[in-house]
């Protein structure tokens, strides 16, 4: 093998190991600090007279990689990956948070939930900053859409450096904002 085959596969190995231990997988748990009674959705007596269904999550981020990097060593950031499906842990905290607003979900629907996820990250500088984008598509049991809109949540938490809790509690509390988005923006009273 030659000396320059050699030294590339070397180089190759050592970055490869800085970048492993740059990184770290986190298992996304629902964790939120914050709750129900914390929001008042514009729309919650409506949604509480229907019957849900969550259907379909896309993840539709540009980069699907990563959810979160740790910023305070400038010139070497620290990404956080997710150990799982990205879109499950989205459906299934759409379901728990839908739930915590006494909302009815089931398969006897007047409606299903679909959702194409655009942003779900967490950047930590001093604080954690986590933002997250959902376009969702209500859609009646004809299949018939009742409303589209682009949600948007966000959450600030200061906590310990490179907390792994901190990541998903600010994630957490990201869908919560956003889902209190989705059902102020979107009406399902539109006639079935």
């Amino acid at each position: 093998m030659s000396k320059v085959v050699l030294l590339a596969i070397m180089a190759f190995a050592s970055c490869s190991l800085c970048f492993a231990r740059n990184n770290k997988n986190v298992s996304l748990v629902f964790a939120p600090t914050d709750a129900a009674t914390d929001y008042q959705p514009k729309h919650l007596n409506d949604f509480m007279k229907a019957t849900f269904l969550i259907g379909n999550f896309a993840d539709d981020r540009t980069s699907s990689d990563y959810i979160g990097v740790n910023n305070e060593e400038k010139n070497s950031p620290k990404y956080y990956s997710a150990n799982g499906s990205v879109t499950d842990f989205v459906k299934k905290s759409t379901s728990s948070i839908m739930n915590q607003f006494n909302i009815k979900l089931g398969n006897d629907y007047d409606f299903v939930i679909n959702g194409s996820l655009k942003t779900l990250f967490v950047t930590e500088e001093n604080t954690y900053i986590g933002k997250v984008q959902i376009e969702f598509t209500m859609l009646n049991r004809n299949s018939d859409t009742v409303c589209t809109c682009l949600a948007y949540g966000d959450s600030h938490r200061w906590g310990r450096s490179f907390s792994e809790k901190m990541y998903l509690e600010c994630i957490s509390n990201s869908l919560f904002t956003c889902l209190n988005d989705f059902m102020s923006q979107c009406d399902p009273r539109v006639k079935k």
